[in-house]
């Protein structure tokens, strides 16, 4: 998996003092409260204005890709992330494509046993649902296939 953790970027100030310029690393961080995605298109995802290539997981604050092209290669263990995150979100989000693709439930039985709602929706409205409910603050995650438009 790749991992960017999009809760802080480091900022190095520069500063003239008299002719000297300095340039140092502060305390300052940038802080995003949540991730959303911003873009889809030819095989790449935006999330919080960088691109992604191929399919991805985004969680409020980490993005992963994801080593799945097709919602048919979707299998119980592609799905494994969300035993070892915590938080355990309390809603899956499944982006199948340009189309809704009927993943077998036996794929995320799991989770449902749970109690973590799982929805299975086309990309574009799976990153729509996505970025509402993180936008609400709930504890959510989205495992996205690029729809190629």
């Amino acid at each position: 998996f790749f991992f960017n953790d999009t809760a802080t970027t480091e900022i190095y100030t520069e500063q003239i003092v008299g002719s000297v310029r300095c340039v140092q690393e502060t305390d300052i961080t940038l802080k995003r409260e949540h991730s959303s995605v911003l873009g889809l298109g030819n095989g790449f995802f935006s999330v919080n204005d960088v691109w992604y290539p191929g399919s991805i997981i985004v969680f409020p604050r980490q993005i992963f890709l994801w080593d799945v092209a097709t919602a048919s290669d979707i299998r119980p263990h592609s799905l494994d992330i969300l035993d070892v995150i915590k938080p355990t979100p309390s809603y899956l989000i499944i982006g199948t494509g340009r189309d809704r693709v009927q993943v077998p439930r036996e794929n995320f039985a799991r989770f449902i046993e749970r109690g973590i709602k799982v929805d299975v929706l086309p990309t574009f409205e799976a990153c729509s649902t996505f970025n509402f409910c993180n936008e609400d603050l709930l504890n959510v995650c989205a495992f996205l296939i690029p729809a190629n438009l």
